[in-house]
């Protein structure tokens, strides 16, 4: 992509030149000489490719753009299912007797492999102690 950029600055530049040479009053004088130099097929032919080279870069940076777009709403998506297993997991710790204050996700659970019995040992536990 970054190649495709530097052609069409070259591009845009040759055709820069060309008209600024054009409107110069050292044209009027010594066309012949100017026109040598910079032939009208090549300038069309630089206008050509330039135009060719701004739809491909568009095009790219579109496609960049929308996978930007994606991206981001993937990481918020990701956020949001995160946080809400972390709302599941402390309403389901609750709901059994269990306070536990935790901002861990439900996959730490998983990985821990805490099952119901295994909680509701805890909590007998928990309250042994405290009497």
């Amino acid at each position: 992509m970054t190649l495709l950029f530097q052609a069409y600055i070259l591009y845009m530049r040759f055709i820069d030149i060309a008209v600024y040479i054009r409107k110069s009053p050292f044209y009027e004088r010594d066309r012949k000489y100017y026109d040598s130099m910079l032939n009208m097929k090549d300038t069309s032919m630089a206008m050509q490719r330039a135009e060719a080279l701004e739809i491909e870069l568009s095009d790219l940076y579109r496609k960049n753009e929308l996978k930007m777009k994606k991206a981001k709403e993937m990481e918020i998506q990701q956020k949001i299912s995160e946080r809400n297993d972390k709302i599941k997991v402390n309403f389901f710790l609750m709901r059994f007797g269990v306070i536990i204050c935790t901002e861990k996700s439900i996959t730490f659970y998983q990985i821990q492999r805490l099952t119901h019995l295994d909680l509701l040992k805890l909590t007998a536990t928990f309250k042994t102690n405290l009497h």
